[in-house]
């Protein structure tokens, strides 16, 4: 049996003994424990297969691991659903970030190649779809049988078949003599076959992850070199000229420039230019074209990306006239996402913050700094940098989102306009996740005697610790909101009992996250 063909079965094998545990451990949620869990081995498993076969292994493939912890140790954290989602889109980019170092270790002599930005969401899908490839190409089935292997795997195969009869004898013996032994092996081996399906659908759907994953980190990297780099010298099946190019770029240029013509009376003139203009008031401007302007932003700069991929002239003055047209284009996107930033900020003075508003303004920061990196990289003729950048910007946006804890955030910041004499959303703020509790806590005493009863009914009720907790959804903030509402019981029962006939009527209350 050759060595890649061992590799291929103990690859095989670990993808398939971790989709059996992302079965088990992440078929609950919300993901917490579970998560840090199954991400944890899979980077022992990865990190010891990269050990173990490291001679075929570039040396900076050895750390392709490190990006898969982040995302592990954020799961820990907070609560949110929304920072869970975000969570596991970074470790869905950790993954092929994975891949994708890989091949840039492989084609570093090419790096017009191997650094390109579609690079990495091509690496990914390469690692998506990478399982049956490997299983068909890579292992060598039938020197199993040539070199013994297949024989050994028959035997074990026979010598459980002999067992398996004499287990349910011993067995049954066993469990007619102890009630304790009888409902433990009653628990381990009952499986309603309801759940069947489920349980094989997320096996094979975490199997096939992780192994196109180990596939991509490791089987390519185990190829002959004159394999790996078979379709560097193909000629792309499309390419564009400059002056395609340049029509492309000019005409939108030119349709963006009159737009931030007229949006700069707006972002200099403030409120009273808004409120100043006939059949526009301010929550309409704020509020219409808002996610329009962060589309368009968006999408402008991967076709810029495009534009530069397929165009056919790599150097000379017809480069230039590309950076030319695209630094232009980026400055315009900038006054765009000025626009779309004003509006949001203008929403938020006026209806107060959600954690929508703020994950888009999140977004807005990291979108604003992917396209001053693109000026920095892709037009000054340094493509290598970008992806690794704009990845690098997107960790450090979602570790300050933890930090900031966005559900606190929009409980602080609305409690304060409350005090401030605005009106403010209990029922939005209840219905937080628990990275919010502790902050509504302590805002209880400025808050009005009828919204604490509110407030503190809703923590009471949503809040309590549960009799039966699955380990698998432990997270930090959930512990930390029971032993927040638990510290401070008394004094919630009491605000919902002494001020039942002051609560506000279901009219009066504002809801901000409608508006």
């Amino acid at each position: 049996m050759d060595s890649q063909t061992r590799l291929g079965l103990e690859l095989f094998g670990a993808a398939l003994v971790l989709g059996v545990l992302g079965d088990q451990l992440l078929r609950v949620a919300p993901w917490g424990l579970n998560a840090f869990v199954w991400i944890g081995c899979l980077v022992v498993v990865s990190g010891g297969l990269a050990h173990r076969w490291r001679a075929g292994l570039a040396p900076v493939s050895r750390w392709f691991v490190l990006p898969l912890c982040v995302p592990a140790l954020l799961f820990l954290g907070r609560d949110a659903a929304t920072l869970k989602l975000v969570n596991m889109i970074a470790l869905g980019t950790a993954l092929s970030l994975g891949v994708w170092q890989m091949q840039v270790a492989r084609l570093r002599r090419h790096p017009s190649v191997a650094y390109e930005p579609p690079g990495l969401l091509a690496a990914g899908a390469k690692a998506l779809f990478g399982l049956p490839r490997f299983l068909a190409r890579d292992i060598e089935w039938k020197s199993l049988k040539a070199d013994g292997r297949g024989k050994k795997i028959a035997a074990v195969g026979r010598g459980v078949l002999i067992a398996a009869p004499v287990l349910v004898v011993f067995g049954t013996l066993l469990v007619m003599a102890d009630a304790t032994f009888e409902a433990l092996v009653a628990r381990a081996l009952y499986v309603d076959p309801t759940y069947l399906p489920g349980h094989l659908l997320l096996t094979i759907l975490f199997t096939w992850i992780v192994g196109g994953f180990l596939y991509g980190v490791l089987i390519k990297k185990t190829r002959a070199p004159e394999e790996a780099d078979e379709t560097l010298d193909k000629v792309p099946l499309f390419s564009l000229g400059i002056v395609e190019v340049s029509v492309v770029l000019g005409l939108i240029n030119t349709l963006f420039a009159s737009f931030v013509l007229v949006q700069l009376s707006y972002l200099f003139g403030g409120h009273g230019t808004v409120l100043g203009t006939a059949n526009l008031t301010l929550a309409s401007y704020a509020r219409q074209g808002f996610f329009e302007l962060v589309t368009v932003a968006s999408l402008a700069l991967p076709l810029l990306l495009v534009m530069r991929r397929l165009l056919a002239v790599k150097a000379g003055r017809s480069l230039q006239l590309f950076h030319t047209l695209a630094g232009v284009q980026v400055g315009l996107l900038f006054l765009i996402l000025a626009s779309a930033a004003q509006r949001m900020w203008l929403y938020q003075q006026v209806y107060g913050l959600t954690v929508l508003r703020l994950y888009v303004s999140a977004f807005l920061i990291w979108l604003a700094f992917v396209l001053g990196w693109f000026l920095l990289s892709v037009l000054r003729d340094r493509v290598e940098r970008f992806v690794p950048g704009v990845v690098a910007a997107g960790f450090v946006v979602i570790l300050g989102l933890h930090i900031v804890n966005p559900d606190a955030l929009v409980v602080k910041t609305n409690v304060a306009r409350a005090a401030a004499g605005a009106t403010v959303d209990t029922a939005y703020l209840t219905s937080l996740s628990a990275d919010a509790v502790p902050a509504l806590i302590d805002a209880l005493p400025d808050l009005d005697p009828a919204l604490q009863a509110e407030v503190a009914q809703q923590l009471i009720t949503r809040w309590q610790r549960p009799s039966r907790i699955d380990w698998r959804t432990w997270s930090r903030a959930r512990s930390a909101a029971w032993r927040a509402v638990e510290a401070r019981s008394v004094t919630l029962r009491q605000l919902t009992q002494n001020t039942d006939s002051q609560r506000l009527t279901p009219s009066s209350s504002f809801d901000v996250s409608s508006k």
